[in-house]
């Protein structure tokens, strides 16, 4: 076909009338009047365009997004608080208590401990914790034992009290 005879055809095509109640649109394949909700026309059986705009197809998953995200959001927030709050103990409460941390290397240190009336020396490192020694009720007491409020030492000094323990293995 010519442009000449496409432009007339569009000329003499017909407009989409409102009939007896009907509505109906023109086929862009053959110009014909079909029903407004076909999806297929019935005499050129060519399948018309969906009137929705693929932009308004994403807005219900984006709801659904939102509300899976918030969602998260609250559950995280209860897991955190609501669970957590229930289980953990109150700094009152606690019998184990770190006395002093000592760092030694690269992710190592030694710590003492005090387990409710017993005192430990601990080394830390990334393959897990060892028990160096049990400190004895004299070695402790210079854990517990407040500082003095003198200007002099103010508690034992970690390296002093480190080399007389392993003077005595």
């Amino acid at each position: 076909m010519s442009a000449k005879e496409k432009k007339a055809k569009k000329e003499k095509a017909p407009k989409a009338k409102k009939e007896k109640g009907i509505k109906t649109k023109v086929c862009p394949a053959c110009q014909a009047e079909i029903p407004k909700k076909a999806k297929v026309c019935p005499n050129c059986n060519e399948k018309q365009k969906s009137g929705k705009k693929p932009i308004l197809l994403l807005i219900p998953l984006l709801l659904v997004l939102l509300l899976v995200l918030c969602g998260c959001y609250l559950f995280t927030r209860w897991a955190g608080t609501g669970l957590s709050g229930r289980l953990v103990i109150s700094a009152g409460q606690r019998r184990l208590k770190v006395l002093e941390r000592l760092p030694v290397g690269k992710d190592q240190a030694l710590l003492v401990i005090q387990l409710a009336n017993r005192h430990f020396l601990l080394g830390s490192s990334p393959s897990g914790l060892s028990l160096l020694a049990e400190l004895t009720e004299e070695e402790a007491a210079l854990w517990t034992s407040p500082p003095p409020s003198g200007g002099g030492q103010q508690g034992p000094d970690f390296r002093q009290w480190l080399g007389k323990l392993r003077e005595k293995k």
